[in-house]
């Protein structure tokens, strides 16, 4: 049995209820679109304010991998590049005069200003007829695209004879004998070789790179480094200390191989590091390329400091490698059209300016042609 009016007084009810559910759904759409539209404000207003320069790692939990135990690698020949050192190798030059690296963390620009206030001593260390070989190497198959000897590798040769003292300086450039021919053809090398007995080739076939360095240097000791540098200033403030291998970028300023990517070392030739490098390079049966040099250089630094020896020195990355770290703290391109207040401000303070990318086939930009012309009015030529 019906009541008069149930079905209506159900619909009003019902239709009460439909009504009711849809304001409450639209507060809350409305609340949800302000939070989400204040959010976003949130996040503009951040990156508006802040710099955000970025570098992740990603580790696996070490319930998932555990960590090794530490093993002490023993020395190679039983530590027969330990035996006899001289004091110099035990506690580093006891007359040294300067510290190439602060006790600190480098941030922001910390690291160029560190290295500004590294000058020329006032005495040389030394004996004055001491010669410091530079060495690099050069191959045509380097770049397919322009495989001849050109006028960014001049503009390397004339940095290094306008920098570096012309008294106890000289400059090797090792090539394979099948490129004698095309660098004797070159007219920049020609160039060079008119101008300076300071620079000579020598003719080596071996066929890596990474074994050039350690013959050169255990031969003749002095500085490597790669093909790709401008150098800016003397590097002598970095030639009384230690011997050193540069770090390659600033990431690695907290962790990580600081050697993965070096460009430049200094070993004299009767170091007992480059000894042990030599040695590490015969375990492996020479079966080393340049990828892996970053984990040799890591792997002996280790094994000399669990020796209980004093390991080489490391060399801030801003020194020779001002491209590699962040936004906020890197040169452009030497080959970059224009330059930064930054860069313009620093540049004089680093040694090197050791590049990555390509040179164009007709080389210049603002801070190549900036170095380039202080090198042409030093060297005239």
């Amino acid at each position: 049995m019906r009541w008069p009016f149930s079905n209506l007084t159900a619909r009003g009810y019902s239709s009460l209820s439909t009504n009711t559910r849809r304001i409450n759904t639209r507060l809350l759409f409305t609340i949800f679109k302000w939070i989400v539209l204040a959010i976003l404000a949130g996040i503009t207003a951040f990156f508006i304010v802040c710099r955000v320069d970025t570098h992740m790692r990603i580790y696996v939990r070490f319930w998932l991998s555990p960590r090794k135990p530490v093993v002490v690698e023993p020395l190679s020949d039983e530590g027969a590049c330990f035996r006899d050192l001289a004091p110099k190798y035990q506690q580093g030059y006891a007359t040294h005069s300067i510290n190439m690296m602060p006790g600190y963390r480098m941030q922001d620009d910390t690291c160029y200003g560190y290295a500004s206030t590294l000058k020329k001593p006032r005495h040389r260390m030394g004996n004055n007829d001491t010669v410091i070989y530079f060495h690099t190497t050069w191959s045509s198959a380097d770049n397919n695209n322009n495989p001849t000897f050109g006028e960014t590798q001049l503009a390397t040769l004339r940095s290094f004879v306008a920098t570096q003292d012309p008294a106890t300086t000289r400059l090797i450039v090792w090539i394979d004998e099948k490129d004698q021919r095309l660098l004797d053809e070159s007219p920049y090398w020609k160039e060079a070789a008119e101008h300076t007995d300071r620079i000579w080739y020598e003719i080596d076939n071996t066929t890596e790179d990474t074994f050039i360095a350690f013959k050169a240097l255990s031969t003749y000791g002095g500085v490597w480094f790669n093909m790709d540098t401008l150098f800016v200033r003397d590097l002598e403030p970095l030639l009384v200390g230690n011997d050193w291998i540069s770090q390659a970028t600033c990431y690695t300023s907290v962790e990580g191989n600081p050697f993965s990517g070096s460009s430049m070392m200094y070993f004299t030739k009767d170091s007992p590091y480059i000894c042990e490098l030599e040695n590490a390079v015969n375990e492996t049966s020479n079966q080393l390329s340049l990828a892996d040099l970053g984990q040799l250089y890591y792997r002996v630094y280790v094994r000399i400091l669990r020796n209980g020896y004093k390991p080489w020195a490391i060399i801030p990355w801003c020194y020779f490698e001002p491209s590699q770290c962040t936004k906020s703290l890197r040169f452009k391109s030497p080959f970059a059209s224009s330059t930064t207040p930054f860069s313009d401000h620093w540049l004089d303070s680093i040694f090197a300016y050791h590049y990555h990318d390509t040179p164009p086939s007709t080389p210049s930009g603002a801070i190549y042609e900036s170095l380039n012309n202080k090198y042409k009015d030093a060297v005239e030529w």
